[in-house]
């Protein structure tokens, strides 16, 4: 009986999750959105808004047109002037519009506008659905707790309270509702990068998963340009602000007249975009020291950028170098460390996570941290100074280094190699794999990774080393 009666219990149950998630859940949910869509203003979806039009009381106009099937602008000003639009902040507005909410009518209809602020409104918003359609929105003042706005759907229409933040949206000059980005494009697109100014020619390619810099020599007699890795930091901070370069102010009269006052650029700057590549050029004039004048495209407006953010673009091609003196992506992937200094020589190796110094009889490191350590300072180590003419590694001290490490991975793959020199004031000449001319360190990092190489010791008890091999179990 126990058996039937825990058989029909669980029938039970079964009917009764099924009755929920069938029935009674999609019921409430069907409610929640009922009640939503009475709250709503309007019942148009985002897709369908064709044309936006924001006017104010001193009958200053903008009108933006929508063309969602060009996923590349959507959005465009074609009134008081024909520019790109702010897309982030009109297809919010258009989002607010779309799910605008009523959180009370306020009254029927309403004798005494001005009491609402809407005699006359401070915005209406005329918004036109599939070319054909329309609907209004007047704004007025705030509520007294300042959350809500008092609005109604055109004249003859009743008062509702609406959040606050529709007005906020509206509260924008032409300047805020334009594109006001030189370049529009995603860091992970760019291939390349060329920057070239009276001073100086960087190019800046693509390379894989990293980068490398191309620039003339300055030295007399030398043709071929120097090649380097660009430093993947540097050059992620510089595209950041590439796509963040903004207009301040635009022309969008006579700007043919502008450009032939212009001159010669200060800087002609190239972007190479998946496979489209985009030009700005850079200009100053005598009259206007502190603004710098940006021409993109011919439909695109003349951008009035400040000094100060034009900066970044007049960095020196060493900023872009990859000061990483050794490249170890992955310190783990180190299973032997041979060190040279002062005549001495000392090998590391690593088997089964412990690490044996080798030679003679293999002793068990002390502290597998200490040979952490010094990966980590290695791996900390910065270049300084490029020098403009490196020196010779005789002359550097390079030839016989003062003291050097090797690191390899598995079956002895070379990961990198750095060797230390001739100590010239606070800097140290070095030269490694990923810096294959002698460059200047600081001193104190190079002190660093000494320290913790001389804190690598044997452990004081002995103990024999795990063999390559394991040996059958005896049965």
């Amino acid at each position: 009986m126990r058996f039937k009666a825990t058989i029909v219990l669980s029938l039970a149950l079964i009917l009764l999750g099924g009755y929920l998630y069938y029935v009674e859940i999609p019921a409430e949910k069907r409610k929640q959105e009922a009640e939503v869509q009475q709250k709503r203003l309007y019942s148009f979806s985002q897709a369908a808004v064709t044309n936006v039009t924001i006017q104010k009381p001193n009958g200053e106009l903008i009108e933006f047109l929508h063309e969602p099937a060009d996923p590349e602008n959507p959005w465009r000003i074609i009134h008081p002037v024909e520019a790109l639009a702010n897309d982030a902040a009109a297809s919010m507005l258009s989002s607010q519009l779309e799910r605008l909410e009523s959180n009370r009518m306020i009254e029927e209809k309403s004798e005494n506008l001005k009491e609402f602020g809407l005699d006359p409104p401070a915005y209406s918003v005329i918004i036109t659905l599939d070319r054909v359609n329309t609907e209004i929105l007047e704004v007025g003042s705030e509520s007294l707790t300042g959350s809500e706005v008092y609005v109604r759907k055109g004249e003859g229409t009743p008062i509702y309270l609406v959040p606050a933040s529709i007005k906020k949206s509206l509260n924008k000059d032409l300047t805020g509702w334009r594109r006001q980005e030189l370049f529009h494009f995603a860091s992970i697109d760019v291939k390349q990068i060329r920057m070239e100014s009276p001073r100086q020619q960087i190019e800046i390619a693509r390379e894989g998963d990293g980068w490398q810099i191309k620039w003339p020599s300055e030295r007399s007699g030398r043709q071929k340009p120097i090649e380097a890795k660009g430093d993947p930091s540097e050059i992620s901070n510089l595209l950041g602000s590439l796509s963040s370069l903004r207009g301040e102010d635009f022309i969008d009269e006579k700007k043919e007249d502008w450009k032939r006052g212009f001159g010669d650029p200060i800087l002609k700057l190239n972007i190479l975009i998946g496979g489209l590549e985009r030009e700005a050029l850079f200009y100053k004039v005598p009259a206007d020291p502190e603004v710098v004048y940006a021409v993109t495209t011919p439909m695109a407006p003349i951008f009035k950028l400040s000094e100060q953010a034009f900066k970044i673009l007049e960095e020196p091609a060493s900023s872009y170098r990859d000061k990483r003196v050794v490249d170890l992506t992955d310190p783990s992937q180190v299973e032997q460390v041979a060190i040279k200094r002062g005549g001495e020589s000392m090998l590391l190796e690593k088997k089964e996570g412990e690490w044996w110094i080798k030679g003679g009889a293999p002793k068990k490191v002390g502290d597998t941290a200490m040979v952490n350590g010094l990966l980590f300072e290695l791996n900390e180590l910065r270049v300084d100074q490029f020098p403009e003419s490196p020196a010779a590694p005789a002359k550097a001290g390079l030839s016989d280094p003062a003291w050097s490490v090797q690191l390899k991975g598995k079956e002895g793959k070379l990961l990198s190699e750095v060797s230390f020199g001739r100590i010239e004031g606070n800097q140290v000449y070095t030269r490694s794999t990923n810096q294959p001319t002698p460059i200047l360190v600081k001193k104190e990092e190079v002190d660093r990774a000494q320290k913790a190489q001389e804190e690598i010791k044997p452990a004081d008890a002995k103990a024999a080393p795990p063999s390559d091999s394991t040996e059958p179990k005896k049965s």
